[in-house]
């Protein structure tokens, strides 16, 4: 292991040294606490900071490290003026989000500088009380201290990758970020992922740069020219930090085999008594040598419980050495990462209910040892007989309130790993799916129907030149056995900078004709298709009015293949676009929707906290939100009741998360949903997306919730029939199942 660097650069310990109550750095005019009023009549409470008697000196891995207390949470800016600069500008911001609990935090910031002089002056733009406007909250800004974290700039072809060590008692996502410049080009931001490991007990880590073109965005390459400001980040807490023993290195380094129980959890997903309890053990090794003799223990099993097998414990082969990387972003492998192995252990029906926590111990050649705990939580059997396919559906009455859901498609083996590795209690009911299969669909259709759905809005993609991605949702309708249960309609995800023009949206309206709309399932309001889409993003294509024109091409196209027209719904954002919601009647809309509600960016966030933003504040808000956007459009809403959308896993060590969700507080949002159908006579409501088990907003049964999601909204608007609501249950339940085509699993003979 040849070291290029071995230092942090010294202004780093001075720098958070000094965020006390005073500051050393001579810079400032003034380092005492400096309190701002704000209140809701204006955007935000604006804190003009510091005006140096002499510009400081920026360059692009220099951080500023400021220390704020704020009564309420929200999205902060720190803003920057130079000498050159008249003023401040909107393109020198750096945006973050800040703590509302009244104690001083401190946040280290990055910005992109964009200057070639002295920095004059900062600005600090604070949240307000958005659900109280009129009240007059206080925030303290006690130090900012301008500081150069990292280590010196240097040539990317004198390392290969980074060693360091580091111990963690929590699980959670963090990255090194560096800006890598050629030449005269301003230098590019960059950052490297990957997750603490949460036994408490110290580990080395080694990432090999060179695989960033292999992992991330686009094979992009992301490790060339002069890094600048490398730095490890806690993007979620916007903190920094520095691990022990900080080396970058040359080939792959000498590091002893250190196999890591990552996850062991149990297989089906709601256990019950009379049949086996599998638990699938994931094995990840840390070092750069294999882990041979792996040797597995479990302790703290209840009276009754023990393992059937016992070769299971002492399996064969040995674990991978480390690949030089952690977790997958971009290019989800189907078996995971190359320093993986999946195990199962299979436990003894204990034969009555019972919630125990167990101990799984591993122990490898050469010392290596390592220690997961494990909850099992062991239901009653249902007592059901064995089937040779789902059974048949019995729908329940909603009366003349219509439940929809939106559902996002294409749940193939490679897809689930994010969920899989990070967040293992998402797991399925119906297992790590292949959305493809019939069965799959039909016990989907016999969920939503016994729950109170009576239709679905289908994610539904196209690529301009090619056609439409493949349609898993689509594949598996076609064929499925109890498909006359439900009705479905497309949803063009048209998102992002999508680009569409009028051959285009021809060729698009032709598909629907020929391939969706036909069929007798299809959803139509008026005898005319449903079609829902992220309308928003056509005026992107032909500029203003492109919505009107591409879609009254459909509307011809309809009418000519014999259809009254195509009943176009916009799915719609935040309260701030109610401008463009007002012209969606205009452009050909015929309704408004929401996908999900995305609480860190609605009038009601509280702020995130570590990274996450409690579940209350949306059973809370909804309905106030909910109103806000019926009254910013003058066409038909259908609301959108959440379980709370984030983007963790999907985004690593980018992403934020819903947390402390309960079935009891969706039914408040489903109670809430009643509500606002009685008081605005809205018949047509839709439950959040189902299956965005990436991004938390999950309907589906599951380990976690069990049926509880759909449950609540049984409860909730449907008619419970004489005999009671029909029983809930998976197809473990009744000897079928697993619907996965997933990885061998090791043990058991299953290979």
């Amino acid at each position: 292991m040849r070291p290029v660097l071995v230092a942090a650069c010294a202004a780093a310990a001075a720098g958070y040294a000094a965020l006390g109550d005073s500051t050393s750095s001579p810079a400032f005019a003034r380092a005492k606490e400096v309190v701002a009023k704000v209140d809701g009549r204006d955007d935000c409470g604006r804190m003009d900071y510091f005006d140096s008697a002499k510009p400081v000196a920026v360059t692009g891995d220099t951080a500023v490290a400021i220390k704020l207390k704020c009564e309420v949470g929200g999205d902060c800016v720190m803003y920057w003026r130079s000498e050159s600069m008249a003023d401040f500008a909107s393109d020198r911001g750096v945006r973050f989000s800040a703590i509302g609990d009244g104690e001083f935090h401190t946040y280290v910031l990055r910005p992109d500088w964009k200057v070639n002089d002295g920095i004059v002056k900062l600005r600090i733009d604070f949240p307000y009380d958005r659900k109280n406007p009129d009240r007059k909250v206080s925030n303290s800004l006690k130090a900012v201290v301008f500081m150069r974290h990292g280590f010196e700039p240097f040539d990317s072809k004198d390392a290969d990758g980074i060693v360091f060590r580091m111990k963690s008692d929590v699980f959670e996502y963090l990255s090194m970020n560096w800006k890598a410049k050629k030449g005269d080009k301003e230098p590019k931001p960059f950052n490297m992922g990957f997750t603490t490991i949460p036994d408490g007990r110290e580990h080395t880590f080694w990432f090999d740069f060179r695989n960033t073109k292999e992992r991330m965005t686009f094979g992009a390459p992301h490790w060339y020219g002069t890094i600048e400001g490398f730095c490890f980040r806690a993007n979620l807490r916007y903190g920094e930090f520095m691990p022990k023993d900080v080396e970058f290195v040359k080939g792959v380094p000498s590091i002893p085999a250190d196999p890591v129980v990552r996850q062991a959890f149990p297989e089906d997903a709601i256990p019950r008594t009379g049949r086996p309890l599998p638990i699938e053990i994931v094995v990840r090794n840390y070092g750069t040598e294999p882990a041979d003799g792996i040797r597995f223990a479990v302790e703290g099993l209840p009276e009754g419980v023990r393992v059937l097998d016992p070769s299971d414990l002492s399996p064969k082969g040995a674990v991978a050495p480390s690949a030089g990387y952690d977790y997958i972003r971009d290019d989800y492998m189907p078996n995971g990462l190359p320093n993986e192995r999946r195990f199962r252990i299979t436990l003894s029906d204990p034969g009555r209910p019972v919630d125990f926590t167990a101990k799984l111990v591993l122990s490898a050649n050469g010392g290596a040892r390592s220690e997961k705990s494990f909850r099992v939580k062991v239901l009653p059997s249902l007592g059901l007989a064995k089937c040779a396919y789902p059974p048949e559906p019995k729908p329940v009455d909603t009366g003349d309130v219509e439940i929809g859901v939106f559902l996002f498609p294409g749940w193939v083996r490679h897809q689930w790993y994010p969920a899989w590795d990070a967040k293992p209690e998402r797991k399925p009911v119906l297992g790590w799916y292949d959305d493809r299969l019939p069965e799959v669909r039909d016990w989907q259709i016999k969920w939503l129907v016994e729950n109170g759905v009576s239709y679905a809005f289908v994610d539904w993609y196209w690529d301009p030149g090619n056609g439409p991605r493949p349609g898993y949702w689509f594949e598996g309708i076609s064929k499925a056995r109890y498909r006359k249960y439900l009705k479905y309609a497309a949803l063009w995800c048209n998102e992002g900078s999508y680009r569409h023009s009028e051959k285009d949206q021809a060729e698009v309206t032709k598909y629907w004709i020929d391939d969706l709309v036909a069929d007798p399932q299809y959803m139509k309001i008026d005898g005319k298709p449903v079609v829902g889409l992220w309308g928003l993003n056509m005026d992107k294509s032909l500029g203003p009015g492109g919505a009107k024109k591409l879609l009254a091409i459909s509307q011809r196209l309809a009418r000519d293949a014999g259809y009254p027209g195509i009943y176009f719904v916009s799915m719609h954002g935040e309260v701030k676009l109610a401008a463009v919601r007002g012209g969606l009647k205009d452009s050909g809309f015929s309704a408004s929707f929401e996908y999900c509600y995305g609480t860190r960016w609605s009038v009601h966030w509280p702020g995130l906290l570590n990274g996450a933003i409690d579940y209350s504040a949306v059973a809370d808000s909804s309905m106030a939100h909910w109103r806000e956007l019926r009254d910013g459009c003058d066409l038909p809403f259908f609301p959108s009741l959440s379980t709370g959308w984030g983007n963790l896993p999907w985004l690593g060590d980018r992403g934020w998360e819903i947390a402390g969700k309960t079935p009891e507080k969706f039914a408040k949002v489903c109670r809430d949903a009643k509500r606002f159908s009685e008081e605005t006579g809205v018949k047509r409501l839709m439950m959040g997306p189902l299956d965005e088990w990436c991004e938390g907003e999950i309907g589906w049964p599951n380990a976690e919730h069990g049926f509880g999601m759909l449950e609540a909204v049984r409860e909730t608007f449907a008619k419970r029939p004489p005999g009671g609501f029909p029983l809930n249950y998976g197809p473990q339940d009744v000897g079928l199942g697993p619907y996965t085509k997933d990885v061998a699993v090791i043990g058991s003979g299953k290979e």
